[in-house]
């Protein structure tokens, strides 16, 4: 059987990196199958599916198909990478690497080094790029425009129940979400729930963890430094912007202005059953959503406009702070006509030279009314509001 097994790989049109590893992955395999245990053990196809797709069905092949613990499963992918050159396989090991050490099916001192994996993951982008480059001459379309051509077209078919698969997978995930359970949750309200508790989890330097990855993150981008002398950001932002500059062939506009365009089409599509667009539908459930009161009897939306009134009534104080409010906003501010009960029929135009922010004869401040446009609170600090109207309340 393991000689079957090679001349299968010897014979096929996959380029051989070395045939004593690939000897060494076939014997690994046999050497290491073990029986089916649950939540210990992975099928593996020890002829890729993705390559040898005639022996892909277990059930009429059962040679092809053994149990091997995750580690050894996980070592069986990388040493297949090592004997053969072939993207399917190279995505398969990458994409293990990652999944198996975050769901604990394996420890990180059972992982490759970091620096052979930064290879494997590099020559698998290269491989993947020039995959989805090749043109196949029967339709004139390149692999990655077939395969999502493919993709639509096995989601879209009609099913018995009259659905497509995407809807179909669509409405059991929906009701999945949806279940209710035995502590009264649906999964999907179970989950959140768990999200924001482990976001909100107070560490050590009294920030949370959210906080504390945000930061993280931020930083990472702005001072890691790639080998072009540029950051992670700057690299990022330049590849965005020559990707939305490219020309699509087919159309002759570029990929910003296609997706432009795709995206406008696809929110005036109308829905059959609802006759409405997706952009109506997403509008009428934020307006439910907002409606929807807590147990202090607000809505999201009261909610929002209290917090606003808080910023704006914060900043300013007592100071009449319109006068010489331009140097302040410069270009990160626009005014904006903010109404309440104690300040009616307030306009840009009377905002200037008719409002006295700070009534003096009742020592009540009325409302600093401005709208942040992309700016931190820190640059209107009380400090510096006082450093500058010292003496000119």
């Amino acid at each position: 059987m393991k000689n079957r097994i090679l001349q299968e790989f010897l014979n096929s049109d996959i380029k051989v990196i070395s045939e004593d590893r690939l000897k060494e992955y076939i014997d690994y395999c046999f050497e290491n199958k073990t029986d089916k245990i649950k939540g210990k053990t992975s099928l593996h196809h020890i002829l890729p599916k993705a390559i040898f797709n005639q022996y892909k069905d277990l059930k009429k092949n059962k040679w092809n198909g053994i149990n091997l613990s995750y580690y050894n499963h996980y070592y069986a992918h990388w040493l297949l990478t090592e004997a053969i050159d072939d993207f399917s396989q190279l995505y398969a090991f990458c994409t293990m690497h990652c999944k198996d050490l975050k769901l604990g099916r394996i420890n990180e001192n059972e992982l490759i080094s970091e620096n052979k994996f930064k290879e494997k993951k590099e020559l698998q982008k290269e491989k993947f790029k020039e995959w989805c480059s090749i043109v196949n001459p029967e339709t004139g379309l390149t692999n990655a425009q077939e395969a999502v051509r493919k993709s639509y077209e096995t989601n879209s078919k009609i099913q018995e129940n009259g659905l497509t698969i995407y809807q179909e997978v669509g409405r059991k995930a929906h009701e999945t979400k949806s279940k209710i359970q035995e502590n009264g949750l649906t999964k999907y309200q179970e989950a959140t729930n768990k999200m924001k508790e482990t976001r909100n989890k107070v560490q050590e330097n009294g920030k949370s963890s959210f906080e504390n990855g945000a930061i993280k993150g931020t930083l990472t981008r702005k001072i890691t430094i790639c080998e072009n002398g540029k950051t992670i950001e700057e690299n990022a932002i330049e590849k965005s912007r020559k990707t939305l500059k490219e020309i699509d062939l087919e159309t002759g506009l570029t990929k910003s202005k296609l997706r432009g365009l795709n995206t406008s089409k696809s929110l005036k599509r109308i829905d059959p059953e609802t006759g409405l667009s997706p952009a109506q539908i997403g509008a009428r459930k934020m307006a439910q959503k907002r409606k929807i009161k807590n147990k202090d009897g607000l809505s999201s939306f009261e909610i929002s406009a209290k917090k606003l009134k808080k910023i704006y009534w914060k900043r300013a104080k007592i100071y009449n702070v319109y006068n010489n409010l331009n140097k302040i906003i410069q270009k990160n501010i626009e005014l904006k006509e903010l109404i309440i009960s104690s300040l009616k029929n307030t306009s840009k135009e009377n905002f200037y030279g008719k409002v006295d922010l700070y009534n003096r004869k009742n020592k009540k401040y009325i409302g600093w009314y401005i709208e942040y446009v992309g700016i931190r609170n820190e640059i209107f600090s009380d400090e510096e509001l006082e450093k500058q109207y010292k003496g000119k309340e």
